[in-house]
C-alpha cells in the first residue's frame, strides 16, 4: 500500500491545486499510520472540495485513494463503486484511449471476478456493444479474456466462449484450448481455488461436450509465444490431467500414437510439458508424452536426437522407476552416444545416471568407468554453462 500511496502522492504533486488543501495531507497521513475510519472521512471531505476545482485529473487522484483505502479495509462493495465511479469520468473526460485508463477497466474486471461476477455483467453489457468506441485495439485481446472468464463465473458458457475465442489468435480448435487455459491462469492470479473447485463440475461438463476436439487442440498447440513460460505449461498440463478423466486410456494412447509434431517450436514446449508431468508424479502421462517425440523423431530424421536430451533423461528415469532396467540402458546409451564430443551438465547428468543403473546391475568396473567421466566433465564446464543447465531442468 505504501508504493501505491507514494506513486500516487508523486502525481497528486503535479497538481498544485490538490496539494494546496490541507485536508490531503490529513487523508495521506491517515493512510500511512492505518487509522482507516479518519482516512475515511478525510477523503470524503477532500472528495468534495476536489468537486468544486472542477479538474477530472484531481478527481481521479481521490479515488485513487479511496481504492487504496478499500482495498486495505475489504470493503470490496464499496471497491468496485469507486472503481466504476473511475471508469465513467475517464469515459466522461474522452480519454479513456490511453495505459493508465486501460489499466483501471483491467482492475474493474478483476474486482468483479473476484468479488461480485453478477454485478459486473450490467457493465458487460455495455461494453461488449461499444468495444470498437470504448476498448483501446492494444487491450482489446486482454479485455475478452476477463470479460469471458467473468462469464464463465456467471456459469453463461455460450457467451463465455464467444468472447474467450474472440480473444485467441489459433482459429476455433485453439480458442477451446485457450478458453480453459486462459480462465485457470486469471482464477489463479487471483488465488481463486475456491472459486476453481466450485466452477469445476459445471466446467468439466462443459468441456466434456468437446472432448475429442479439446484434445486434438492440446496435442497440436502451437505455443510459440510461450514457449518458456512455465506458469501456462503448469495450466495446459493442468488441462491435460481434468480431460483424460473423461477418456478412455486406448483412445488417448490412439490419439497421441497419430500425431504428428508439425512446428519444431513445439518440442520445447513438450519437454517442458514432460518435466512438469514428472515432477507432479505423472509417469504414465510423461511417457505418453515422450512416446510422442520419438515417433516424430523416426519421421523427421533431420532432427538430431541431441535435441531430445532432457526427454531421453526422463524416460531413463521413468523407466527405472518401472523395473525396465534394458530399456533404461538402451534410451541412456542412445542419449551419451548423442552427446559426443560437447561437454555439458546434461551429459554429466547422464553419465552419472548410466553409472548408479550398472551399480544396481553389479557392475562396478563399468560403473566406476562413467563416474570417472561424468566426474573429469564437472571439472571441465564452466559454473555459468552449469548453473544455466540446472536452470533448464527445473
Amino acid at each position: 500500500m505504501l508504493k501505491s500511496i507514494l506513486r500516487i502522492s508523486y502525481k497528486i504533486g503535479i497538481n498544485s491545486q490538490l496539494q494546496q488543501l490541507p485536508v490531503y495531507s490529513s487523508a495521506i497521513q491517515a493512510l500511512f499510520q492505518n487509522e482507516y475510519a479518519q482516512a475515511q472521512e478525510y477523503l470524503f471531505q477532500l472528495k468534495q472540495q476536489v468537486e468544486s476545482l472542477q479538474d477530472p485529473n484531481a478527481s481521479q487522484e481521490v479515488l485513487d485513494l479511496f481504492v487504496q483505502l478499500y482495498k486495505q479495509t475489504k470493503n470490496y462493495k464499496d471497491l468496485i463503486s469507486i472503481q466504476e465511479e473511475q471508469f465513467f469520468t475517464y469515459l466522461s473526460m474522452n480519454s479513456i484511449y490511453n495505459e493508465d485508463n486501460s489499466e483501471s477497466l483491467k482492475e474493474l474486471f478483476r474486482s468483479y471476478i473476484e468479488y461480485d461476477p453478477k454485478r459486473g455483467q450490467a457493465m458487460l453489457s455495455f461494453l461488449q456493444e461499444k468495444v470498437d468506441e470504448i476498448i483501446p485495439l492494444g487491450f482489446q485481446k486482454e479485455f475478452y479474456t476477463y470479460a469471458g472468464t467473468l462469464e464463465l463465473l456467471n456459469k453463461n458458457y455460450e457467451n463465455s466462449q464467444k468472447l474467450l475465442a474472440s480473444a485467441q489468435d489459433s482459429g476455433a480448435k485453439g480458442s477451446l484450448a485457450g478458453m480453459c487455459l486462459n480462465n485457470q491462469v486469471i482464477l489463479s492470479e487471483l488465488n481463486l481455488e475456491g472459486e476453481i473447485k466450485k466452477l469445476k463440475g459445471d466446467f468439466d461438463a462443459f468441456c466434456q461436450q468437446n472432448i475429442k476436439n479439446l484434445l486434438d487442440a492440446i496435442i497440436a498447440f502451437e505455443l510459440t509465444t510461450v514457449e518458456e513460460n512455465k506458469k501456462e505449461l503448469y495450466y495446459l498440463y493442468k488441462l491435460i490431467e481434468q480431460t483424460e478423466t473423461y477418456i478412455d486410456k486406448k483412445e488417448i494412447n490412439a490419439i497421441i500414437n497419430g500425431t504428428q509434431i508439425v512446428n519444431p517450436n513445439s518440442y520445447s514446449v513438450i519437454f517442458n510439458l514432460i518435466d512438469l508431468l514428472i515432477n507432479h508424479q505423472y509417469p504414465d502421462k510423461a511417457t505418453a508424452w515422450i512416446k510422442v517425440v520419438f515417433k516424430n523423431k523416426t519421421q523427421s530424421p533431420n532432427l538430431h536426437i541431441m535435441n531430445f536430451g532432457r526427454s531421453l533423461l526422463q524416460y531413463a528415469k521413468i523407466s527405472m522407476i518401472d523395473n525396465k532396467v534394458n530399456q533404461a540402458e538402451t534410451v541412456l546409451l542412445d542419449f551419451l552416444n548423442s552427446q559426443q564430443p560437447r561437454l555439458s551438465f546434461l551429459q554429466m547428468m547422464g553419465l552419472t545416471q548410466y553409472s548408479l543403473l550398472l551399480k544396481t546391475e553389479n557392475r562396478q568396473f563399468e560403473a566406476d568407468q562413467y563416474e570417472k567421466q561424468a566426474l573429469n566433465i564437472s571439472s571441465k564446464i564452466s559454473p555459468t554453462s552449469y548453473i544455466r543447465e540446472q536452470i533448464i531442468l527445473l
